[in-house]
């Protein structure tokens, strides 16, 4: 396993495929092998002994042996099959993308743009990536939806290319004149950046490690996280905290995302206005409160693309109780980008086209 991820540098190309299915073949090769050396030393056992009652013990061990090997290399390429992330197309990509059975959970895989002027990029954060991982549940870490090649800054002065985050030292400026940013400040140096396109379609993400300040009777912290919207407590799917000068209930996101809104299902047997007032943060980030409506049972709170890793949802001198919790995220589309690069400019002052003193 470690001789197939030091030797993939390129993402889910033919090479990197054939390099796949190789080493499952060579696992399960390694597999039969170790079991049928077992099972010569059974035999050999057999051979050596005269008592029958151990002759008949060792004949059962063989047995037990050929069901557990059976059993064992069902399960083996039944992982090999179907525990693999979901495949994926991105004709951007070196490969185009991920076929389906050719990645493992816990493999990690490099990913780069086959265009090498392009960055590869989370549209709803712009950060940089160059791997992705395929997790413990089969599946991407990342929304694959989400990614997008997008091309690097040039520099307007000497055409030398820049990588997306990447700072530029800017030269002096003639004497008399300096360089600013768009808004007119002074800049000694600038960032390659990648814009964000507009907003093309949002998407409920999913919550991972709820937590809360305390819990009361069934009403742990990972009910509000469980699908269940029904809003009746005694159906164990809603949270309920001790009463305290501040109660919290939180959770955290499966990566970093830009939120556009929480959505918050309260209680429909009793106790409604208790949600009145109740703060929702991403990370440490306020993005406002829920204000109580007689017969409203949903709020949603706007967070306005705010970027972070947490929701948390805090109520003060009044016990907590949530039935659902959704975050909607961000999902933006790769159309026709902006020149990414943000460079400063010579200027005093501006007399029609010309930068004059």
């Amino acid at each position: 396993m470690a001789r197939m991820q030091i030797s993939m540098i390129s993402g889910c190309t033919d090479d990197y495929n054939r390099q796949i299915r190789s080493t499952w073949a060579e696992m399960m090769q390694i597999h039969l092998a170790l079991n049928t050396i077992e099972m010569w030393h059974l035999d050999y056992k057999i051979r050596m002994t005269q008592e029958q009652d151990a002759i008949d013990y060792y004949m059962h061990q063989k047995v037990v042996m050929q069901t557990e090997v059976t059993s064992d290399t069902d399960k083996f390429k039944e992982v090999y099959k179907s525990r693999s992330c979901p495949a994926f197309s991105m004709p951007d990509l070196l490969g185009g993308g991920c076929d389906a059975s050719t990645t493992y959970p816990g493999q990690t895989v490099p990913m780069q743009c086959s265009d090498p002027k392009k960055s590869l990029v989370l549209l709803s954060t712009g950060d940089v990536i160059s791997e992705v991982v395929c997790q413990g549940d089969s599946s991407w870490a990342v929304i694959v939806d989400d990614l997008a090649c997008v091309y690097k800054c040039i520099d307007a002065f000497d055409d030398q290319e820049y990588e997306i985050g990447e700072r530029k030292k800017l030269s002096a400026a003639p004497v008399g004149f300096y360089f600013a940013d768009r808004y007119g400040n002074a800049v000694t140096e600038s960032t390659c950046l990648a814009p964000i396109p507009p907003l093309v379609s949002a998407k409920i993400i999913e919550l991972v490690s709820a937590s809360q300040s305390s819990t009361a009777l069934t009403g742990t912290a990972n009910n509000a996280i469980d699908g269940n919207t029904a809003g009746d407590f005694s159906l164990n799917s809603c949270t309920q905290t001790d009463a305290a000068t501040t109660s919290w209930w939180m959770a955290n996101f499966v990566m970093k995302s830009a939120v556009s809104k929480v959505i918050i299902h309260n209680r429909k047997d009793c106790c409604f206005e208790r949600i009145n007032g109740a703060k929702v943060y991403v990370d440490d980030l306020y993005c406002g409160e829920v204000v109580y409506e007689a017969g409203k049972t949903v709020y949603k709170v706007e967070c306005g693309g705010i970027i972070g890793e947490s929701v948390k949802v805090v109520q003060e001198f009044l016990p907590l109780a949530l039935c659902e919790v959704q975050v909607q995220i961000q999902l933006k589309s790769s159309i026709s980008w902006v020149l990414p690069a943000r460079h400063g400019f010579c200027i005093r002052r501006f007399e029609g086209h010309e930068c004059v003193k």
